[in-house]
């Protein structure tokens, strides 16, 4: 009777519990020789240096009913790890100044006899709470996840569903938008529908057990387009120029497809991949500048393709190894010559259940597509990884 009301004075909340989760690294990032642009040195191969990046998360869920979940998500990090142009980053990137903020504000409940999950995200929610495909890897670039040009579209505010159709067929559909409380310029350019906004849609087909096989679409609009879609790993610069001129801003349509899988081939190895393409549509304001040049569209793609071995040496430990074209615009009219490609490797091992350490590394091959008047040298990054979870 001592113990149980011992427990009971530990409880958080009686419907809500605490997660945490911290992340660290030991990292440190070189050229194989010196970064040349316009024939000038911006980066030497012997300025490599250490950084200890961090991220920090607290997850307070609470249930009403016993199945639904609201996530209210506090999160601080300081993990600014992109040094060089066409390197990626890491998973956990971004940055704050070590600065609480609220991350996340995501409540989800069933509907219709529990065939169908209901996703209202009100801050900080992006389509990867709703859709179903996610990557088996624990690696260390940002690369090694969902494609951005279907799963890192604009999020912040999300209305969405995943439904169950039958024991093989899954459908998920998302709206999210970007600044969803912001009143901007006027009401037509801001708020829920006004914004950076984004449809997704994915189907997903189980025939078995070990197969999943996944069709996604997003159609995404740019308010503002001036700088590319966001997404393409060496930037969008065919249309730059003569926008920045004259100071033009343009819109953009970016519709974009995926094909995934996961296939586990035994309980020690995993397959998965996915390739996405699309296409960029750029839209000039009514009324610009005599001269301006209208940058048209742009087509790109990317694909991903890795191992990974659950329980490897250990039980617990992960290990994998992920190769991958970054997504690339197909259009290149004699500005890159050369695709970047991106091997990750790592191996996680878990110290005790609360400690889990990844050494890991990734190296970028011609990071900057080979643009004229530029050195490409390749980008390594390796990292110890430090993950806290209580």
């Amino acid at each position: 009777e001592a113990d149980i009301n011992d427990l009971k004075g530990k409880v958080f909340n009686p419907v809500t519990k605490l997660n945490a989760q911290v992340i660290t690294a030991i990292l440190g990032s070189a050229l194989t020789d010196d970064r040349v642009v316009n024939n000038r040195v911006v980066a030497e191969k012997d300025q490599a240096n250490m950084t200890l990046p961090y991220r920090v998360r607290l997850n307070f869920d609470a249930s009403f009913v016993g199945r639904d979940r609201l996530r209210i998500r506090l999160q601080a990090r300081d993990a600014v790890t992109t040094f060089f142009a066409g390197d990626p980053g890491v998973g956990f990137q971004g940055g704050g100044g070590g600065t609480f903020t609220l991350a996340q504000l995501l409540y989800q409940f069933p509907a219709f006899d529990r065939a169908a999950t209901i996703y209202a995200g009100i801050t900080g929610t992006g389509v990867s709470s709703v859709l179903q495909y996610s990557v088996p890897f624990d690696a260390l670039s940002d690369f090694a996840d969902l494609p951005n040009s279907t799963g890192d579209v604009p999020s912040g505010t999300l209305f969405g569903f995943r439904y169950r159709l039958s024991d093989q067929f899954r459908l998920a559909y998302a709206y999210s938008t970007r600044g969803g409380q912001t009143l901007g310029r006027g009401f037509g350019d801001s708020g829920l529908t006004g914004n950076d906004s984004a449809h997704t849609v994915e189907l997903g087909f189980l025939p078995t057990e070990n197969l999943e096989l996944y069709l996604q679409f997003a159609s995404t609009y740019l308010q503002d387009a001036s700088r590319g879609p966001g997404f393409l790993a060496t930037g969008s610069s065919l249309f730059r120029g003569p926008l920045r001129r004259n100071d033009v801003t343009p819109s953009a349509r970016v519709n974009a497809f995926t094909v995934a899988a996961n296939w586990e081939l035994s309980p020690r190895i995993i397959l998965s991949g996915w390739f996405t393409a699309g296409n960029v549509d750029y839209n000039l304001p009514n009324v610009v500048p005599a001269g301006t040049i209208d940058p048209g569209d742009e087509d790109f793609n990317g694909f991903l393709l890795g191992f990974a071995f659950p329980d490897l040496f250990i039980e617990g430990a992960k290990g994998g190894v992920v190769f991958g074209q970054p997504i690339v615009t197909t259009d290149n009219d004699g500005v890159w010559d050369t695709r970047p490609f991106i091997v990750d490797v790592y191996y996680s091992f878990p110290v005790n259940e609360y400690i889990t350490l990844t050494p890991a590394a990734y190296f970028v091959s011609n990071p900057n597509g080979g643009r004229p008047g530029d050195n490409d040298p390749t980008i390594g990054v390796g990292a110890l990884r430090a993950v806290f979870t209580f």
